[in-house]
């Protein structure tokens, strides 16, 4: 009965393992991509909704939709100033989200995924930013990731 129980607990614990695994192991190669006007001039205060896409590479060579919850647009602000994360509305690997442009205006945007870390410490939020193909943000001198 005790072997019973262990290999109920391992069995258990492998498929947790293989499930935080897959998602992870699912991002590789995301990409995302801006499908909506980004007003890089606005002014602080003011609101848009900001529209994008991520993609992973599919089986046959072609990208395919990368579908989760818990994605994420921080839009960053003039230094000091804190990003606030707001999460996303999505469907089909298309999401969109109503973002304030913080003070000082925007200086750039970071799309990605919530996620969490835990160890010995405790958990915490570990979220993974995708890369931007078409940041409006993108130059040499620009804080944007």
């Amino acid at each position: 009965m005790r072997f019973g129980t262990a290999a109920i607990a391992l069995l258990a614990a492998a498929l947790a393992a293989a499930g935080t695994a897959l998602p992870a192991a699912a991002k590789e190669g995301a990409r995302a991509t801006i499908t909506s006007r980004v007003p890089v001039h606005a002014a602080a205060g003011s609101s848009f909704t900001l529209r994008w896409i991520v993609t992973v590479p599919g089986g046959s060579g072609r990208r395919q939709p990368f579908v989760a919850d818990g994605m994420f647009v921080r839009l960053i602000g003039a230094p000091g100033v804190r990003p606030r994360m707001v999460f996303a509305h999505g469907d089909h690997g298309r999401y969109r989200a109503l973002v304030r442009v913080p003070r000082g205006g925007l200086r750039g945007v970071e799309l990605g995924l919530r996620g969490w870390a835990t160890d010995a410490r405790g958990t915490r939020p570990s979220d993974g930013l995708f890369p931007i193909t078409n940041d409006p943000f993108r130059t040499r001198d620009s804080p944007s990731r």
